[in-house]
Order: C-alpha cells, then sequence, then structure tokens
C-alpha cells in the first residue's frame, strides 16, 4: 500500500471513527513484554539465571476499556503475575476524545497523583509495511524524538482512535507497541454487551506534568538514583 493510499484511508476513517466506535463497548487486553537480554550479560551467571527464570513465568497484561468516545488503560491485576513491581511502567489514563483531554493516575511510592492534560499530539510517521496481530489485518506507523524512538501497528478494521496508554490518535485501534526493550501486544478482543461507565479517575493528589516530574526526581536523587542533566524522567 503506497503513503498515498494510506493517508487517503485516514481521511475516509477520520470522521467515522468516533462515531463507529460508540456503536458499542470494548474491552482489549494487552500483554506486556519486556526483553532485556543485553543487560542480562552484566549479571553474574546465578542473578542472570534467576531473572531469566522470572521473566519466563512472568504474565504481565493491561485492560483497554472504550465506549462512547471515551477510554480506560490500567492494569489487569486479576490476570497478571509479576512479582517485585514489573509490569507497572505504564500508570492509568483516562482518555475523552470528544473534549480532547486525558488524566493520568500514576501511582509512586505508595501515593497517587492525577495529573490532567490535553491529548498527546504525536506526529507518527506513516510506513508501507503490514501485519496480522490478534487476527486484525495492521499497518505500521512510527515516532521518534531525540529520547526514542516507538513502533506502533494499528488497524483500521477496528475503527477506535485508541491504544495503550498515549499511543492513540491513529485511524484505528493500536494492537502493537514496540517501545525499547518493552512491547505491548493485543490478545483479546471483548465485545461488551452493555456500555460500561468511563469515569475520570478521582482519588489523587492533582498535580502538573512538571511538578510531578520534580517530585520523582527528588525521590530519585534521595535514594542515590542520580538526577543530573542526563537522566530522563518519563513524562505522563
Amino acid at each position: 500500500m503506497t503513503l498515498k493510499k494510506i493517508l487517503t484511508l485516514i481521511i475516509l476513517c477520520g470522521a467515522a471513527v468516533v462515531a463507529q466506535a460508540q456503536a458499542k463497548g470494548y474491552e482489549f487486553t494487552y500483554q506486556e513484554k519486556v526483553d532485556i537480554g543485553q543487560q542480562l550479560n552484566q549479571l553474574d551467571e546465578s542473578m542472570r539465571a534467576a531473572m531469566q527464570s522470572f521473566l519466563a513465568k512472568r504474565k504481565s497484561f493491561y485492560s483497554l476499556t472504550f465506549a462512547d468516545g471515551k477510554s480506560y488503560f490500567e492494569k489487569n491485576k486479576k490476570i497478571s503475575d509479576d512479582d517485585m513491581g514489573m509490569g507497572q511502567s505504564m500508570p492509568t489514563l483516562y482518555v475523552d476524545f470528544g473534549k480532547q483531554e486525558q488524566t493520568s493516575l500514576v501511582q509512586f511510592f505508595g501515593r497517587n497523583f492525577l495529573v490532567d492534560d490535553t491529548l498527546s499530539r504525536m506526529n507518527w510517521v506513516m510506513d508501507t509495511a503490514t501485519k496480522t496481530v490478534a487476527g486484525l489485518h495492521c499497518l505500521k506507523a512510527t515516532y521518534a524524538d531525540s529520547n526514542s524512538t516507538v513502533t506502533v501497528w494499528f488497524s483500521t478494521e477496528t475503527p477506535i482512535p485508541a491504544g495503550p496508554y498515549t499511543f492513540y490518535g491513529l485511524p484505528g485501534l493500536v494492537t502493537e507497541v514496540e517501545m525499547g526493550p518493552v512491547t505491548y501486544t493485543l490478545t483479546q478482543i471483548k465485545v461488551l454487551d452493555a456500555k460500561p461507565t468511563i469515569e475520570k479517575p478521582k482519588k489523587g493528589k492533582k498535580v502538573t506534568q512538571e511538578e510531578l516530574q520534580n517530585i520523582i526526581k527528588t525521590k530519585l536523587e534521595e535514594m542515590g538514583f542520580g538526577g543530573g542533566e542526563g537522566t530522563q524522567i518519563m513524562r505522563f
């Protein structure tokens, strides 16, 4: 498929995305996998064996609920089994596509923080590559900045502009996210009999992005984990 055809598809699907998605409620399940093979080589043999065993058994899943132009992304604790706190890299995220608003619920050292913001604007670059994820025909898109490169796969067969965390805004459901050593892959699609109630999280201290960054940075410095100019802290 040429880039011109992809752009045409985006235009045709864009106007109908929310209208079609509002017809039903959906619940999507994503599995998180972490590949830290290179980092494991730096450990001694016993530690490396223990970590490899843990990663082989580890199960970490997230749920994305969508209805009425809103989505709610959160850790699925019912089916996850990832002791040691791994798999907590993604906060809970509420998105209202109609109002162009989002709220992140970030848990940090036993405290809940709420960050209100407008929708993220990621300049996706479309690709002609295709593949199948969870039985859906998917197209490829990438995003790159000075810190990282993210590759996603999305399907117009499910015309919903949502995806894991802030990886949304494409003319179809994001079915897979490749972000460094971490991958989020769609494993299940459930059509709900009734529309779920999707509400904005309210339990937590309201802070700005900058305030949360400072809280995290200060805590890391107290624990002796740097905090210098080269330290990168994930934005929420």
